[in-house]
């Protein structure tokens, strides 16, 4: 481990919340980031949750605050092992409103999918890190010298940015290389780890 960030040697273990109906109010985002972090509690090494929408019809700005917000600001409190990783999968154009607002008031950022699949990144990110995000998204991982010229000038400039999307746990790194968190996903799903 290196400045509280996972040297990258396992791929995550995954979790998985289905959240459900109406999330309206600050006690059910409470009720239901309580339920998520209990599920967690025990499991060893870097867990990778998804976190699935699609089957809420409304959430309001204080359960996104609730739920979204503080499971990322907790993802970042967690600075020794296990680190946590949030997927929020399923995301509905009317979802995104209260999501970015919560995140925004937190300058917080996480790594999203709309229900069509495409990835997206919600939240206080600034173009430096949006660009190497959206590159890692598309080739699922990369490592810092694949994105010199595209996105960093030297490969010590990428490798800051792929460095900070990792602090950040916008993206997961793996070894020498930094994956998306569907890529890592994927890879895990693959290897049976749950």
């Amino acid at each position: 481990m290196r400045d509280g960030v996972s040297d990258g040697a396992e791929l995550p273990r995954i979790s998985e919340a289905c959240l459900y109906s109406h999330l309206i109010t600050r006690p059910t985002g409470r009720a239901v980031r309580m339920g998520i972090e209990q599920g967690l509690v025990g499991r060893p090494g870097p867990v990778l949750t998804l976190v699935d929408f699609r089957n809420v019809a409304i959430i309001d700005f204080s359960c996104a605050d609730e739920i979204v917000a503080k499971l990322a600001h907790a993802a970042l409190s967690c600075t020794g092992p296990p680190l946590r990783f949030y997927l929020f999968t399923g995301l509905e154009e009317h979802h995104l409103d209260p999501v970015e607002s919560a995140l925004r008031r937190r300058s917080l950022a996480i790594t999203g999918e709309r229900a069509d699949g495409t990835p997206c990144l919600l939240g206080e990110a600034d173009r430096r890190l949006r660009r190497p995000w959206a590159l890692v998204g598309r080739l699922g991982r990369a490592t810092p010298g694949s994105l010199v010229p595209s996105c960093a000038a030297t490969t010590d400039d990428a490798r800051r940015l792929l460095e900070e999307l990792h602090a950040r746990r916008l993206l997961l790194r793996l070894a020498s290389e930094f994956l998306s968190l569907r890529a890592a996903a994927s890879a895990t799903a693959g290897g049976g780890q749950r």
